[in-house]
């Protein structure tokens, strides 16, 4: 496997921009903002950890493993999402908050 599939690189979808002056779409093509629909549901699972504020191990006794395997997913995540800081992380994911459904991160 390569790339995002193997979670080497960041998610992110290319988009065609408009062009400013005119509107018209052109040939080029720019990276938009990381989506969050790339990870794995562990990996959603400690994300909506995160955004509650929790630590590893909260994360970790709530989810039933380890805080080690906590550190792991949250890393995973942050690189698939090209996230270098916890912060950089949370300027990506809280506009995508919706996307993480609560029956969905329970089962």
């Amino acid at each position: 496997m390569r790339g995002d599939l193997a979670g080497e690189g960041p998610c992110r979808v290319e988009v065609q921009r408009p062009d400013c002056r005119n509107g018209a779409v052109t040939g080029r093509r720019v990276p938009a903002r990381p989506s969050i629909d790339c990870l794995t549901s562990r990996e959603k699972n400690v994300l909506d950890g995160i955004l509650c504020g929790l630590t590893n191990k909260e994360i970790g006794r709530e989810l039933g493993i380890s805080h080690r395997t906590v550190e792991v997913h949250r890393a995973r995540l942050m690189r698939k999402l090209g996230a270098p800081t916890l912060s950089a992380l949370l300027i990506i994911a809280l506009p995508q908050r919706g996307k993480l459904s609560r029956d969905e991160l329970l089962s």
